[in-house]
């Protein structure tokens, strides 16, 4: 193993029209009168697969938030833009664009089959396709024996492949995984892999949060570190150690010998 220096993220070239995408510049997001992150620039579009690491308190869930809408940076320039260059803004119209799962995800009263149909509340009663995506969906998360449930007494795991199998519903241009596999049973973590690599194999965009490499990991072609207050592009993320990723208050990273 040999040091080199990071190399500050870079804006991406000109992007295709047919993608969705999420362009930022100058991003700043403060807790308590304290930066957690300034980023000069970032891209996330629809094609990408993105391992987004970083010590505890780097900011990883906030960044997240920040490009799905759900958190206001201080400063800073936000595009967030459909395919064909079509430009939408508000939290509405990111809705089934781009989305955000965190580990703990929220579930609505009533029954897992109710909040499955609430992913899309029309469709599903009239369009063939989406009630055959519906079906596809609950067997992919194996939910079937549980549609009756009250979603509110599901375990950890079946929380999160019901939210998934939302996602899936949506068919979002983007998303935002955050350690979507934590504190998960193996059966389940079986499960959210295959949703979520049927998800990248329709074309979505995906970023994904974890401190450990695993099956879901190991779909990222690229690695984004935050780490003093800045993000960063280093080695591929198979390359960097858990140990490297909890020791990033230094100013390099480690890579691989070439």
């Amino acid at each position: 193993m040999t040091e080199s220096p990071t190399v500050p993220i870079e804006p991406s070239p000109p992007h295709e029209d047919n993608v969705a995408r999420i362009d930022g510049q100058n991003l700043i997001v403060s807790f308590k009168q304290q930066i957690i992150f300034n980023i000069k620039a970032l891209s996330f579009r629809q094609g990408d697969s993105i391992l987004l690491q970083g010590a505890n308190g780097a900011g990883k869930t906030s960044l997240m938030k920040v490009l799905a809408g759900l958190l206001k940076p201080e400063f800073g320039n936000l595009q967030h833009r459909a395919a064909g260059n079509t430009r939408f803004t508000g939290r509405q119209k990111l809705i089934g664009k781009a989305t955000y799962l965190h580990q703990s995800p929220y579930v609505y009263s009533g029954t897992v089959l109710a909040n499955l149909k609430m992913a899309t509340p029309l469709l599903w009663r009239f369009s063939a396709s989406a009630k055959a995506r519906l079906a596809m969906a609950i067997e992919m998360a194996q939910l079937g024996h549980l549609l009756a449930a009250d979603a509110a007494e599901l375990s950890g795991g079946e929380k999160q492949r019901l939210a998934l199998a939302r996602v899936y519903l949506v068919q979002p241009a983007l998303l935002m995984l955050d350690e979507p596999t934590a504190n998960m049973d193996l059966v389940s973590q079986q499960l959210v892999l295959a949703m979520v690599e049927q998800l990248q194999q329709q074309g979505t965009g995906l970023m994904i949060v974890s401190h450990q490499s695993n099956s879901l990991t190991a779909l990222c072609k690229q690695h984004w570190l935050l780490a003093n207050k800045q993000l960063t592009i280093c080695a591929k993320p198979r390359d960097v150690s858990a140990d490297q990723v909890s020791n990033l208050d230094n100013n390099k990273i480690l890579k691989s010998k070439t």
